[in-house]
Formats: structure tokens, C-alpha cells, sequence
């Protein structure tokens, strides 16, 4: 078992190494964060750790839910900002309330630039998928 772990390891860029631990740390903060708002930090806390842990395991369904995880926050943050953009009217405020969202922007934009590069998306072709049974032809 440990060869498969080591092998595995060996087919993982830095970049989706990094990219798994920061879904798993997101997990943790959005619930230490968010967490008056009760059951949906703990579904998002959930989600978002186990698409890290899949990232680190380079499955395909993970590297699937990055994705529209990281649309999801891309679209909020994208209605966030236009909203703080037209109905927030004192300057001091937006210089505040504009922050978050383009944070959101920038990180949901660079989830998704470097998840649809072509090596990443090898990683988690599913040839390379150890539990993927590539005789298709077989009859069961």
C-alpha cells in the first residue's frame, strides 16, 4: 500500500498539492468564521475538506467539484461586488466592502485559470485513476 501512495505522490505538481491544502485550510476557517450561520458553513466546511483530500488523492470527481466550487465563489463574489458597487454610496464604505469580493474574484479566477491548464488536468485523467477499471470491453 505504500508503494501506491509514493507513486501517486509522484504524479502530483506542487501547484495541486498547494491548491488541495488550501481547500482543506478554507474548510476549517469558513467554519471557525461563519459559523452563526450554522448549517451551511458546516455543509461548506465539509465540501470544501473533502475536495481538498481528494485533490491530494487526485480524484476526478474532486478535481470536478474544485471546479464548480471555485465557479460558485467566482459568481458570488461577482454579485457581491456589483452590489456594493450600486447600492453602497459613501466612499469610505466601498473602499471597505469592496475588498472581500475582489478577493473572492481574484481567488475563484485563479482556482479556475490553474485547474483547466492542460498538465493539471492530466493529473486527474482517469487512466491514472487507480480505481478506474480500464477494461470496458469486459463483460461482467
Amino acid at each position: 500500500m505504500r508503494d501506491i501512495n509514493i507513486e501517486k505522490r509522484k504524479n502530483r505538481s506542487i501547484g495541486v498539492t498547494v491548491f488541495g491544502w488550501y481547500f482543506i485550510l478554507q474548510g476549517w476557517i469558513a467554519l471557525g468564521q461563519y459559523s452563526d450561520i450554522g448549517i451551511f458553513a458546516l455543509i461548506f466546511a465539509a465540501l470544501s475538506a473533502c475536495i481538498g483530500i481528494g485533490i491530494l488523492k487526485l480524484l476526478r470527481a474532486a478535481y470536478i467539484g474544485a471546479l464548480l466550487l471555485s465557479g460558485f465563489i467566482l459568481v458570488f463574489s461577482l454579485i457581491t461586488f456589483g452590489y456594493c458597487l450600486v447600492f453602497v454610496n459613501t466612499p469610505y464604505t466601498i473602499d471597505y466592502s469592496l475588498g472581500l469580493p475582489l478577493a473572492g474574484i481574484l481567488v475563484g479566477g485563479i482556482l479556475i485559470f490553474f485547474l483547466t491548464r492542460e498538465g493539471v488536468k492530466e493529473q486527474f485523467d482517469k487512466k491514472n485513476d487507480k480505481n478506474f477499471n480500464n477494461n470496458t470491453d469486459e463483460e461482467i
